[in-house]
């Protein structure tokens, strides 16, 4: 796999610490964050969620 920059870099301060995260979308995806979560979320909502399972973004 070739090194790419991140597609966003977000910086925030808390109680003294400095956190850095680096984000990569998949360019290749067919849905948004946002469809994919709320899949998700009416899953969890109607029951259907196995716990077992890994859930990614």
């Amino acid at each position: 796999m070739a090194d790419r920059k991140p597609d966003l870099v977000c910086e925030r301060k808390v109680k003294g610490t400095t956190y850095i995260v680096s984000s990569f979308f998949n360019p290749d995806a067919t849905e948004t964050a946002a469809e994919k979560m709320g899949r998700i979320i009416e899953r969890e909502l109607s029951g259907t969620v196995n716990e077992n399972k890994n859930l990614s973004l």
